[in-house]
Protein backbone atom coordinates (compact mmCIF):
# COMPACT_ATOMS: atom_id res chain seq x y z
CA UNK A 1 0.00 0.00 0.00
CA UNK A 2 1.27 3.47 -0.89
CA UNK A 3 2.86 5.43 1.94
CA UNK A 4 1.99 9.14 1.77
CA UNK A 5 4.40 11.87 2.89
CA UNK A 6 2.64 15.23 3.13
CA UNK A 7 4.53 18.55 3.10
CA UNK A 8 2.76 21.78 4.08
CA UNK A 9 3.88 25.37 4.59
CA UNK A 10 3.48 28.89 3.29
CA UNK A 11 3.75 29.91 -0.33
CA UNK A 12 7.48 30.34 -0.92
CA UNK A 13 8.44 28.34 2.16
CA UNK A 14 10.49 25.83 0.16
CA UNK A 15 8.09 22.90 0.44
CA UNK A 16 8.10 22.20 -3.31
CA UNK A 17 11.90 22.10 -3.47
CA UNK A 18 11.95 19.79 -0.45
CA UNK A 19 9.35 17.52 -2.08
CA UNK A 20 11.34 17.17 -5.30
CA UNK A 21 14.63 16.54 -3.52
CA UNK A 22 13.06 13.99 -1.20
CA UNK A 23 11.53 12.21 -4.18
CA UNK A 24 14.98 12.03 -5.82
CA UNK A 25 16.51 10.70 -2.61
CA UNK A 26 13.96 7.90 -2.30
CA UNK A 27 14.39 6.86 -5.93
CA UNK A 28 18.19 6.79 -5.50
CA UNK A 29 17.96 4.88 -2.22
CA UNK A 30 15.86 2.10 -3.71
CA UNK A 31 17.58 2.32 -7.14
CA UNK A 32 14.14 2.41 -8.75
CA UNK A 33 11.19 4.70 -9.41
CA UNK A 34 9.44 4.13 -6.10
CA UNK A 35 8.17 7.64 -5.32
CA UNK A 36 5.51 9.73 -7.01
CA UNK A 37 4.82 13.43 -6.43
CA UNK A 38 1.57 15.38 -6.46
CA UNK A 39 1.18 19.12 -5.98
CA UNK A 40 -2.00 20.48 -4.41
CA UNK A 41 -1.77 23.29 -6.99
CA UNK A 42 -3.17 20.94 -9.64
CA UNK A 43 -6.48 20.82 -7.79
CA UNK A 44 -7.65 24.42 -8.03
CA UNK A 45 -11.30 24.51 -9.02
CA UNK A 46 -12.06 25.20 -12.65
CA UNK A 47 -13.11 28.85 -12.98
CA UNK A 48 -13.26 28.88 -16.79
CA UNK A 49 -16.94 29.88 -16.68
CA UNK A 50 -15.83 33.28 -15.34
CA UNK A 51 -14.19 36.05 -17.33
CA UNK A 52 -10.43 36.54 -16.90
CA UNK A 53 -11.03 39.76 -14.94
CA UNK A 54 -13.42 37.93 -12.62
CA UNK A 55 -10.93 35.11 -12.13
CA UNK A 56 -8.13 37.55 -11.40
CA UNK A 57 -9.81 38.89 -8.25
CA UNK A 58 -10.74 35.53 -6.71
CA UNK A 59 -9.20 34.51 -3.39
CA UNK A 60 -7.03 31.60 -4.54
CA UNK A 61 -5.44 31.31 -1.11
CA UNK A 62 -8.62 30.22 0.68
CA UNK A 63 -9.03 26.43 1.08
CA UNK A 64 -12.36 26.56 -0.80
CA UNK A 65 -10.48 27.51 -4.00
CA UNK A 66 -9.19 23.94 -4.13
CA UNK A 67 -11.05 20.72 -4.93
CA UNK A 68 -9.88 18.73 -1.92
CA UNK A 69 -12.62 16.15 -2.40
CA UNK A 70 -11.16 15.18 -5.78
CA UNK A 71 -7.66 15.17 -4.30
CA UNK A 72 -8.74 12.85 -1.50
CA UNK A 73 -10.56 10.59 -3.95
CA UNK A 74 -7.46 10.26 -6.13
CA UNK A 75 -5.18 9.73 -3.13
CA UNK A 76 -7.50 6.92 -2.06
CA UNK A 77 -7.32 5.35 -5.51
CA UNK A 78 -3.52 5.53 -5.60
CA UNK A 79 -3.26 4.10 -2.10
CA UNK A 80 -5.44 1.19 -3.23
CA UNK A 81 -3.27 0.51 -6.26
CA UNK A 82 -5.39 2.26 -8.90
CA UNK A 83 -4.03 4.75 -11.50
CA UNK A 84 -5.52 8.26 -11.66
CA UNK A 85 -5.66 11.23 -14.02
CA UNK A 86 -4.35 14.37 -12.32
CA UNK A 87 -5.90 17.65 -13.53
CA UNK A 88 -3.50 20.29 -14.83
CA UNK A 89 -3.83 23.99 -14.04
CA UNK A 90 -2.71 27.15 -15.83
CA UNK A 91 -1.72 29.96 -13.46
CA UNK A 92 -1.49 32.49 -16.26
CA UNK A 93 -5.20 32.14 -17.13
CA UNK A 94 -6.50 30.87 -13.74
CA UNK A 95 -8.20 27.87 -15.32
CA UNK A 96 -7.78 24.13 -15.77
CA UNK A 97 -6.11 22.81 -18.89
CA UNK A 98 -7.74 20.23 -21.11
CA UNK A 99 -4.93 17.72 -20.66
CA UNK A 100 -4.41 15.54 -17.60
CA UNK A 101 -1.39 13.72 -16.16
CA UNK A 102 -1.71 9.98 -15.72
CA UNK A 103 -0.25 8.85 -12.39
CA UNK A 104 0.48 5.24 -11.51
CA UNK A 105 0.48 4.00 -7.90
CA UNK A 106 3.94 3.69 -6.31
CA UNK A 107 5.25 2.54 -2.91
CA UNK A 108 5.74 6.18 -1.85
CA UNK A 109 3.83 9.34 -2.71
CA UNK A 110 4.79 12.88 -1.72
CA UNK A 111 1.92 15.39 -1.54
CA UNK A 112 2.88 19.05 -1.19
CA UNK A 113 0.75 22.16 -0.82
CA UNK A 114 -0.35 25.03 1.38
CA UNK A 115 -3.58 23.46 2.65
CA UNK A 116 -2.63 19.78 2.66
CA UNK A 117 -3.12 19.63 6.45
CA UNK A 118 -6.41 21.55 6.33
CA UNK A 119 -8.58 18.76 4.89
CA UNK A 120 -9.13 16.34 7.78
CA UNK A 121 -9.30 13.15 5.70
CA UNK A 122 -6.19 14.04 3.70
CA UNK A 123 -4.30 14.90 6.87
CA UNK A 124 -5.29 11.62 8.50
CA UNK A 125 -4.36 9.73 5.34
CA UNK A 126 -0.74 10.84 5.61
CA UNK A 127 1.90 8.51 7.02
CA UNK A 128 4.41 11.30 7.65
CA UNK A 129 3.53 15.00 7.89
CA UNK A 130 6.21 17.70 7.44
CA UNK A 131 5.63 21.43 7.96
CA UNK A 132 8.13 23.89 6.45
CA UNK A 133 8.11 26.97 8.68
CA UNK A 134 9.86 29.88 6.92
CA UNK A 135 10.26 33.59 7.66
CA UNK A 136 7.60 35.65 5.87
CA UNK A 137 10.06 38.06 4.24
CA UNK A 138 11.92 35.17 2.62
CA UNK A 139 8.62 33.63 1.45
CA UNK A 140 7.61 36.92 -0.18
CA UNK A 141 10.98 37.30 -1.93
CA UNK A 142 10.74 33.77 -3.32
CA UNK A 143 7.14 34.29 -4.40
CA UNK A 144 8.01 37.52 -6.24
CA UNK A 145 10.78 35.78 -8.19
CA UNK A 146 8.58 32.78 -9.06
CA UNK A 147 5.42 34.64 -10.04
CA UNK A 148 7.20 37.18 -12.23
CA UNK A 149 9.36 34.59 -14.00
CA UNK A 150 6.89 31.69 -14.26
CA UNK A 151 3.36 33.06 -13.97
CA UNK A 152 3.45 36.32 -15.97
CA UNK A 153 2.68 38.51 -12.95
CA UNK A 154 3.83 42.04 -12.25
CA UNK A 155 5.70 43.04 -9.10
CA UNK A 156 2.77 45.19 -8.01
CA UNK A 157 0.22 42.40 -8.46
CA UNK A 158 2.35 39.90 -6.54
CA UNK A 159 2.82 42.23 -3.57
CA UNK A 160 -0.86 43.28 -3.57
CA UNK A 161 -2.05 39.67 -3.59
CA UNK A 162 0.45 38.67 -0.91
CA UNK A 163 -0.82 41.15 1.65
CA UNK A 164 -4.49 40.92 0.60
CA UNK A 165 -4.92 37.14 0.65
CA UNK A 166 -1.70 35.08 0.76
CA UNK A 167 -0.43 36.19 4.17
CA UNK A 168 -3.87 36.45 5.91
CA UNK A 169 -5.01 33.03 4.63
CA UNK A 170 -1.71 31.46 5.70
CA UNK A 171 -2.06 32.87 9.20
CA UNK A 172 -5.71 31.84 9.46
CA UNK A 173 -5.72 28.39 7.86
CA UNK A 174 -2.20 27.04 7.31
CA UNK A 175 -0.08 28.09 10.29
CA UNK A 176 -2.51 26.68 12.92
CA UNK A 177 -2.05 23.24 11.31
CA UNK A 178 1.63 23.21 12.28
CA UNK A 179 0.73 21.45 15.54
CA UNK A 180 -0.28 18.34 13.56
CA UNK A 181 3.13 17.94 11.91
CA UNK A 182 5.37 15.00 12.72
CA UNK A 183 8.34 17.22 11.86
CA UNK A 184 8.80 21.01 11.56
CA UNK A 185 11.65 22.33 9.41
CA UNK A 186 13.14 25.80 8.95
CA UNK A 187 12.78 26.58 5.24
CA UNK A 188 15.62 29.10 5.34
CA UNK A 189 18.15 26.29 5.83
CA UNK A 190 20.10 24.79 2.94
CA UNK A 191 18.16 22.04 1.17
CA UNK A 192 20.81 19.40 1.84
CA UNK A 193 20.55 20.00 5.57
CA UNK A 194 16.75 19.70 5.42
CA UNK A 195 16.92 16.42 3.53
CA UNK A 196 19.37 15.03 6.08
CA UNK A 197 17.00 15.94 8.91
CA UNK A 198 14.09 14.20 7.20
CA UNK A 199 15.89 10.99 6.27
CA UNK A 200 17.50 10.66 9.70
CA UNK A 201 14.17 11.00 11.55
CA UNK A 202 12.76 7.91 13.24
CA UNK A 203 9.41 8.24 11.44
CA UNK A 204 11.04 8.32 8.01
CA UNK A 205 13.29 5.40 8.84
CA UNK A 206 10.20 3.41 9.85
CA UNK A 207 8.63 4.07 6.44
CA UNK A 208 11.75 2.85 4.65
CA UNK A 209 11.99 -0.20 6.88
CA UNK A 210 8.35 -1.11 6.25
CA UNK A 211 8.90 -0.91 2.50
CA UNK A 212 12.04 -3.06 2.70
CA UNK A 213 10.05 -5.63 4.70
CA UNK A 214 7.31 -5.92 2.07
Amino acid sequence: MTKIITIAGASGSGKTTLAHQLQKWLNRYFSAEVCGLISEDHYFNDFSDLSFDERSVLNFDHPSALDHNLLFEQLSQLKNGQPVEIPQYCFKTHSRKEEVEKKQPMPFLILEGIHTFHHEKIKNFSNFKIFVDTDGDLCLARRIARDINERARTLESVITQYFATVKPMYEKYTLPQLIHADMVLDGSEEIGALINKVISSAKFQQLIASENAE
